[in-house]
Parts: structure tokens; C-alpha cells; sequence
């Protein structure tokens, strides 16, 4: 998929996520292997699409990316640190899911 169908089918996305009402979604930066986006919403958030061909299995990324993001939150925490502003924050979809995958299996 390309970044312009990827921002084509963004809206199926955004539907999948609690966002409030959506105010711009916009592609953002250039990274060479994943599409990120910029949605503002009543806050702003970092949406990426996962390059299928390069990691076909997106709930095993997540899955480690889930660990790594909880254990650097353990840490800040002992550190004392905010760990809201220490690490990721990964938002759930409406179903509960970290991540979400399209009609046609991507994102």
C-alpha cells in the first residue's frame, strides 16, 4: 500500500480508536519502512502503519513493544520519573486491542 491509499483508508482507522471528533490527520515525517501520521484530535497523537511485508506479524511487534513500553514504566516509576511523558503510550482500539488491522489485514 502506499502512503496515498494508506491515507485514503485513514478514516476506517481513525473509526477503530476513541478519538474525539478528528480535526486533521495528516502524514508526518519520512520514515523508510512504516507510514506515521499526525492525528489532532482534543490531543495529538502519533498513528503508524506497520509495513506488512516487513513485519508480517504485527501482534508479535505489538506484543514485544507492549513489554519494553511496561518495563520502561516499572523503571521510571522507581525512578521517580513521570512515566507518562518516560515512555510510549500505547492507545487501545475500541475493541480493547493494541493495534488495529483493516478490512483488507493491513494496518
Amino acid at each position: 500500500m502506499t502512503r496515498e491509499e494508506a491515507c485514503a483508508k485513514i478514516g476506517e482507522v481513525l473509526n477503530a480508536y476513541f478519538f474525539a471528533p478528528v480535526r486533521s490527520c495528516e502524514p508526518y515525517g519520512n520514515g523508510h519502512i512504516n507510514d506515521t501520521f499526525l492525528v489532532v484530535s482534543g490531543r495529538r497523537y502519533i498513528l503508524q502503519r506497520m509495513n506488512h511485508v516487513v513485519f508480517p506479524h504485527p501482534d508479535e511487534v505489538m506484543e514485544n513493544i507492549l513489554g519494553v513500553t511496561a518495563y520502561l514504566k516499572r523503571k521510571a516509576e522507581l525512578d521517580g520519573a513521570d512515566s507518562a511523558r518516560s515512555t510510549l503510550i500505547v492507545v487501545p482500539t475500541r475493541e480493547g486491542k493494541p493495534y488495529f488491522c483493516d478490512s483488507l489485514g493491513m494496518w
